[in-house]
């Protein structure tokens, strides 16, 4: 955590779980692996993801665990406010694999 332990603090998520839930209908496991793995943003938003080419902010990651049959993972693209210590989620997706 920075700051001596200080989490992140999580913005706009809940507004994309809720659209991603209504419009992919996953499965129960995978819905709370998506929310767990939201939840340990505030902890390290960094880890598990990768910058997007061409911002130092934006960062891109495919939810590990959340891969289906058909071939599927779930996906988040965030951006990170370092001065104020924000993570703010731009989307949550499915998308086809490999990412």
């Amino acid at each position: 955590m920075p700051d001596g332990g200080h989490p992140w603090l999580l913005s706009n998520f809940d507004r994309w779980i809720s659209w991603w839930v209504q419009e992919c209908e996953p499965p129960l496991q995978i819905n709370i692996t998506v929310r767990e793995w939201v939840m340990s943003r505030a902890e390290n938003p960094f880890e598990g993801a990768r910058f997007v080419p061409g911002f130092d902010d934006l960062l891109f990651a495919a939810i590990p665990g959340t891969l289906n049959e058909a071939g599927q993972v779930v996906t988040c693209t965030y951006r990170v406010f370092r001065a104020d210590w924000t993570v703010y989620c731009s989307m949550i997706g499915t998308a086809s694999w490999p990412v």
